[in-house]
């Protein structure tokens, strides 16, 4: 899962995620979501950022981190050196975000679906030849949690 729908449920409203598509987050009880431990520098430095933005943190930011850290249906993943193997690769090749790299290269190795919205990341996969079946749209994901919720 991109650090994009772990956002708003720290209060950061990302307009390009479809209302369903939280909903289906909120709902998906049978579905395990990962996230690998070196992306949580990003959320807090996206957090951080937008705190910034409106010149103030929600009140409940602390019980939000304490939250998500203890989510049942969030995995944190630890790095494994394949994970960084294919990162520093995506990196070279001439990705320009490393944690999108991180976030490719552990859900690739894990075998796991990877839920974003990054083109650019999706395009630049593509153009090197290398696996696109892992992504998964938002209509895709919705579709897959009221399967599974049946």
């Amino acid at each position: 899962m991109d650090t994009t729908f772990i956002l708003p449920f720290f209060g950061i409203e990302v307009a390009e995620i479809y209302p369903e598509t939280l909903e289906a987050i909120e709902l998906a009880h049978n579905v395990e979501f990962i996230y690998p431990k070196l992306m949580v520098a990003e959320l807090i430095a996206k957090i951080a950022k937008e705190c910034k933005k409106q010149s103030f943190c929600p009140q409940t930011i602390e019980d939000d981190i304490i939250n998500f850290l203890a989510t049942p249906e969030i995995t944190l993943i630890e790095p494994k050196p394949e994970h960084l193997i294919l990162a520093i690769k995506l990196r070279y090749l001439g990705h320009p975000d490393i944690f999108d790299c991180v976030a490719y290269a552990t859900a690739l190795t894990e075998n796991a679906l990877f839920l974003t919205i990054d083109t650019n990341l999706i395009q630049f996969i593509r153009n090197n030849n290398m696996e696109t079946r892992i992504f998964l749209t938002q209509h895709q994901f919705t579709k897959i949690v009221k399967q599974k919720n049946r």
